[in-house]
């Protein structure tokens, strides 16, 4: 019987060990998580930001192309009242 509660003494032992050593690597684990948070949270920010850009380009790029065909139209119609050809590019 002592034999019997002495190796059930050094199995309990040995479970102890084993469950500090995996409370160690859940606070790795954890401590990685936390850092892997803030990253996520910063590359949020980062594409936030980035949509705003490209919003704005967005609405750049249409007044450009409004402003160009305005031109285009207007340069179309002065070459046809002084007869002077565009040039052609390309």
């Amino acid at each position: 019987m002592k034999t019997d509660v002495s190796g059930l003494k050094e199995d309990v032992s040995v479970l102890k060990t084993d469950v500090s050593g995996l409370k160690e690597d859940v606070t790795v684990l954890q401590t990685g998580m936390n850092g892997l948070q803030r990253k996520v949270s910063t590359l949020q920010t980062d594409v936030s930001a980035l949509k705003e850009d490209v919003s704005g380009l967005q609405i750049a790029a249409e007044e450009v192309r409004s402003g160009t065909n305005v031109l285009i139209d207007w340069a179309e119609r002065a070459a046809a009242t002084i007869k002077v050809p565009l040039m052609k590019l390309g």
